[in-house]
């Protein structure tokens, strides 16, 4: 595939790693957690569910009560998270069938997952979202590995957007400018997900 290599970064699923993503956060201060849904599951449930996990997680992290965390799910914007004065920041991302949650007590996480399917219009859609280098990358991908890679591209945007604190906007070479300069210091994985999801994770500090 012709995608960007970046580093692995691995996420935990909650119901079954719910200690081994405690661990992870408490000596490195961030950590992805991943809760598996039906695929039929509206979002807004799965939403809530993945709240009820952040904030369980947060709870045994902290040895603090639920009523001592306040998330605010702001439109168009991050999900804010506090426990008492200290602001954690979160980063949410859904799909069919699956939801993350990137948690950091000290860098700005943007995460985002696709799922992996063909798509009739990926060529209109690449022309109003990437840049030129990526859409001729995606006209000479072999088909079978052509939906990757828009996956990857896809998550790699939208992670960026997230991560920059910018609504998405359709290509525009001043937006990228902000955004480079914006995240100039941060970092970039691939996220280690099930079969035929992938997702993109961006850490600034």
């Amino acid at each position: 595939m012709q995608g960007v290599s970046l580093p692995a970064f691995a996420v935990f699923d909650w119901e079954s790693q719910c200690l081994s993503a405690l661990d992870y956060f408490s000596q490195q201060s961030n950590v992805v957690i991943s809760l598996s849904f039906p695929q039929n599951l509206q979002r807004e449930v799965a939403r809530q569910q993945l709240h009820l996990a952040i904030t369980e997680l947060l709870m045994q992290a902290f040895s603090c009560a639920a009523e001592q965390i306040r998330l605010i799910r702001i439109a168009g914007s991050r999900l804010q998270c506090f426990i008492a004065t200290q602001e954690i920041f979160i980063s949410v991302s859904h799909e069919l069938g699956l939801s993350l949650a990137a948690i950091s007590q000290k860098q700005l996480p943007g995460i985002d997952l696709l799922a992996v399917k063909a798509m009739d219009d990926w060529q209109d859609v690449a022309d109003i979202y990437f840049p030129p280098q990526q859409i001729a990358a995606l006209q000479q991908a072999p088909d079978d590995e052509r939906a990757a890679l828009f996956a990857q591209y896809w998550t790699m945007m939208e992670a960026r957007f997230k991560c920059a604190g910018v609504a998405m906007t359709e290509y525009d070479e001043h937006v990228q400018q902000q955004m480079a300069s914006a995240l100039k210091d941060s970092c970039s994985y691939a996220l280690t997900l099930p079969a035929g999801y992938i997702g993109t994770l961006i850490l600034r500090p």
